[in-house]
């Protein structure tokens, strides 16, 4: 009987172990822990010798494509003195009659314009100085101008300056302008006191004037500017014509040699 058992139990560890053998062996564990990376670099350029470095933030040059904005204004030239002249108008005492010619080389306009004129002697003290402010110069606007100045002793006078006085930046605005004519003139003899000159102002814009400034300018043979006066008279309509005269005094024209000439020009007042 006890042969019996062990048999039995021989036979069972036998199948045991056969069964264990014929299983498949287990994997090695799977490592799931991921692996660790450096961030990605961008390559290193390789040196060509031609190679050009783009400008940093605090680099100051520029590159073709570098597009700035600057604040501030834009320089303004000064006005320019084209022509001068002066004579004398003389009453019972005698007073400088002159002319200026002014241009205005900027795109915008100037209000209250000015200049000062100033009378010396041959020593170069001071006989008279004026200052005058006038209306507005338009841009790329001829201005001419003409009138009767400071008493003077003629003889005395050895030279007269002209200057363009620096304006006010609030001065400077916009505004466009085509200059008046001066259409259908006659000089005519007073037989007292000189000659009229009389015509009309034509406003080829498109929009009314107020008042307008008439000048007078005074040349002689030789196309000096010896003299100067001025009016005033309400100004035309759009697009339309004012009439105006204005007296050429005998007490400027006494004191010209030979033939003489006038002109007439015409601003907003």
């Amino acid at each position: 009987m006890k042969r019996l058992i062990a048999l039995i139990l021989t036979l069972f560890l036998s199948l045991s172990l056969i069964a264990c053998a014929s299983e498949p062996s287990s994997p090695p564990p799977t490592d799931t822990t991921p692996p660790t990376s450096s961030p990605l670099q961008e390559p290193e350029p390789e040196d060509t010798g031609n190679q050009t470095n783009e400008p940093s933030s605090s680099d100051n040059s520029t590159t073709e494509n570098d597009n700035r904005l600057q604040g501030g204004h834009n320089e303004r030239l000064p006005l320019e003195i084209i022509e001068t002249g002066y004579g004398f108008a003389t009453w019972n005492e005698s007073s400088l009659s002159y002319g200026i010619v002014l241009y205005n080389p900027n795109s915008e306009a100037l209000e209250f314009p000015s200049f000062r004129i100033t009378a010396r002697r041959e020593n170069n003290s001071i006989i008279g100085t004026d200052e005058k402010v006038l209306n507005i110069i338009y841009p790329n606007q001829t201005l001419t101008i003409g009138d009767i100045a400071f008493r003077v002793i003629p003889d005395e006078v050895h030279t007269v300056e002209f200057e363009v006085l620096e304006p006010s930046d609030w001065n400077w605005t916009t505004g466009t302008f085509v200059e008046f004519e001066a259409i259908n003139l006659h000089l005519s003899e007073t037989g007292r006191d000189g000659y009229n000159v009389t015509g009309e102002i034509s406003n080829p814009n498109d929009r009314a004037f107020d008042r307008l400034r008439i000048d007078l300018i005074i040349r002689d043979s030789g196309g000096q500017i010896v003299g100067g006066d001025l009016t005033f008279v309400d100004g035309p309509s759009a697009n339309g014509t004012v009439p105006f005269q204005i007296g050429v005094r005998d007490s400027i024209l006494q004191n010209i040699d030979g033939t003489w000439e006038v002109e007439i020009h015409a601003s907003p007042w």
